[in-house]
């Protein structure tokens, strides 16, 4: 069963597989929206670190995602950064493109990161075209002014022009204290 909040439908009610590919149909007044998600292979945040920044006006607290992308070409990541149990979040998308079978090395978006902050990361292995959706949305949103550039939409999973994606992924979670 799926429970609808703040946005999002959920579950855990049902056990999902590595490599196995799920399905959401919705009919809404007729039509039917239909997307398809294969789960990743799971990799596992092993940690979180503290580094230094540039921000592009000085140096900043950035924190960088401990984990070894697997030798195997195609893994995508999406991080979501909480700073003290707020509201906002950051979020990041990964791929191995440029870091395939490394161990990442790359700072994820939280914010700015004050002495004692205590940052929360959820790390999701995702598929290819929930990526592409998440890497292409900056790009036909106008971030700081919440308005939308038309007529162009992020390329959804969804079929007959619904907005959005559906995820079937794998979750792992660790936190930090900024020091």
């Amino acid at each position: 069963m799926l429970i609808y909040k703040d946005g999002v439908y959920e579950t855990n009610s049902f056990e999902t597989k590595s490599g196995d590919i799920y399905t959401l149909s919705v009919t809404v007044d007729g039509v039917e929206y239909k997307a398809v998600s294969q789960m990743p292979e799971s990799v596992p945040l092993s940690g979180l670190k503290q580094t230094t920044v540039y921000n592009g006006y000085e140096d900043d607290t950035g924190i960088v995602p401990v984990f070894k992308d697997p030798q195997m070409a195609g893994n995508y990541y999406l991080f979501k950064s909480h700073i003290n149990s707020s509201n906002k979040i950051g979020y990041t998308v990964f791929s191995d493109y440029s870091d395939n079978g490394e161990v990442n090395k790359k700072p994820i978006k939280t914010g700015y990161l004050m002495k004692s902050d205590t940052v929360v990361v959820k790390m999701m292995c995702i598929d290819a075209p929930v990526y592409n959706y998440l890497k292409a949305l900056p790009n036909v949103t106008l971030d700081t002014l919440g308005e939308s550039v038309t007529p162009t939409n992020p390329p959804s999973n969804f079929s007959n022009g619904a907005l959005g994606y559906f995820s079937a992924h794998t979750s792992s979670f660790d936190g930090i204290i900024i020091q």
